[in-house]
Parts: structure tokens; sequence; C-alpha cells
């Protein structure tokens, strides 16, 4: 009995050990499903508009938080500030609706906020006046985050909303420019949004992926009845875009515990056919 149990619990160390080294192996598909999960928490279906004017009237209050040199993170460090993501922050959504691009905006750009989404870069932004800006990281995976924008082409349309008020602008830049060019950021006379990503994955480029447009329509959320292509094309987004990272996480964990029994099995198998041979010589 006691033999049994010692086997038992070789195994299990035995799978463990093998799941950690898999999952370790795999970290980098890790880190794009965890951030898909996180964003599809954080989207406009799950606040109402009351509640985001509430976090508007709040992130006015308490200002809005910048930090320096945020890179892209790895699995640890999204593992270590996930926590840290706060809903109360949420105060619209952005969407690009020609590359499939739909992030929660958060107030700020911090490790946290980026993680799930955009952050706003100055204080006091409001949506459909001045220099609205925004900045996003992109991953290996460039269907996530701010990674679709560098498919985008001019004439594209990028919406914002805040469940009140539609409002969407026309791709008329496109742009590298380097991390250090404030003038980007600064406010203008007419309408603005003014999208930012790195140029690259990775760690250590200094340069920027910069996507501006002009503002061409503000209508109402709540569809009034009449046709409005605007409101359709972000409705049509929204609707097609499936909340599918929980479903790629139970996948990846079948995956890497399927594999890892795999292992197992494979090398009960050697380890029986060695038994076997050792066994047959003995004999003769």
């Amino acid at each position: 009995m006691k033999d049994k149990i010692k086997e038992y619990w070789k195994r299990a160390l035995l799978f463990l050990l093998l799941f950690i080294g898999i999952a370790l192996l795999l970290s980098p598909l890790l880190e794009g499903i965890i951030v898909e999960v996180v964003s599809d928490r954080y989207l406009l279906e799950d606040y109402t508009a009351s509640q985001l004017a509430g976090n508007t009237l709040q992130a006015k209050l308490e200002g809005t938080v910048v930090e320096e040199d945020i890179a892209v993170q790895d699995l640890t460090s999204i593992l270590q500030n996930v926590s840290d993501i706060d809903r109360e922050q949420v105060i619209g959504a952005v969407a690009i609706a020609s590359v499939g691009l739909y992030q929660p905006i958060f107030n700020g750009t911090t490790k946290a906020s980026l993680i799930s989404g955009a952050g706003t870069m100055k204080n006091e932004q409001v949506m459909g006046q001045g220099n609205y800006c925004l900045a996003g990281h992109h991953m290996r995976d460039t269907s996530l985050l701010f990674g679709p924008l560098l498919e985008v082409e001019l004439g594209d349309w990028i919406q914002l909303t805040d469940k009140t008020e539609l409002y969407t602008y026309e791709v008329t830049e496109i742009e590298i420019v380097h991390q250090n060019n404030v003038e980007v950021l600064e406010d203008t006379r007419t309408p603005t949004i003014t999208l930012i990503t790195c140029d690259q994955t990775g760690i250590g480029t200094n340069y920027r992926l910069m996507v501006r447009g002009a503002l061409i329509d503000t209508s109402q959320y709540e569809d009034s009845g009449q046709e409005n292509e605007y409101l359709e094309v972000f409705r049509y987004l929204t609707v097609n875009q499936s909340k599918a990272g929980i479903f790629r996480l139970w996948i990846w964990l079948i995956g890497a515990g399927a594999l890892a029994a795999l292992l197992m099995w494979a090398g009960n198998m050697v380890l029986k056919i060695n038994n076997t041979s050792n066994e047959s010589e003995e004999l003769e």
C-alpha cells in the first residue's frame, strides 16, 4: 500500500514538473491569452453610460497618471500587475472596424492599464475635443491591444465612445516618430485623435507608430431610429467581437495538461520496454 502511495506521488510530481516546463516553453502564447482574457472583462458591455460618466468625473478629480517608459511586459510582470487593474478607471472604448480593433479606454497609462487596453496620455482629455491622445502596447500576437494599428490605412475610421456619444474620426496621417517627440501630443484647434504604439514588438525600440485622425461625425450612442452608418459600423464590430479569451485559456490549459500526460505515458512506455529488456537478459 505504501509503495502504491509513493508511486502515485512520484507520478503526480512528474506530471507537475512536466506541466510547468511546458507552460514555460509556451509562455509567449499564454501572455497573449491572459491579456485577451483581462481585456474582455473591461469592454463596454460590462458598463452603463452612467458608470462611465461617473468614472470620467472621478478621473478629472484624481488626474491622469502617465508612467514613463512602459515597456511591453513579459509573463511575470503581467501576472504581477494584473491585480492592479482598476475597473473604475475605464472611461470608454476605442474601435477601428477595418482592422478589428476594439479596446477599453483607461484613464492614464500605467503598467496595469496597458495590460488590458488603451490609456489616455494627458489630463482632462475630452472625447470630440482638442487632441485626444491614446497609447497602447502591441505584442507578438498583433491582433491584441494596439497591434492592429500596424494594418491601419489612410481613410479608415477610428471611433470613440463613452456610451453617450459616438465620435468617428477619419485617419489622415500615419507616421513613425521618435519616443521623445512630444509635439504629437500637443492640443489642436480642430478635434483630432492621436493613437500611439511601439513601431515594433519587443523592448529597446525608441520609435513609435503614430496614427492620427480628424473628427468627421458625432452621433448619439443610443440609436435614434434614423439610419446612421457610423453607429452601424461600430455596433457590427462590437457585436461580432466575441469574448474568446477565456475559451483560449481553457484550451491552453487542457492542451498543456494533455501534452504533459502524453510525455508521461511515453516515458512510462520507455521504462517498461527497458525493464522488459533487462528481465529478458537476466533470464538468459
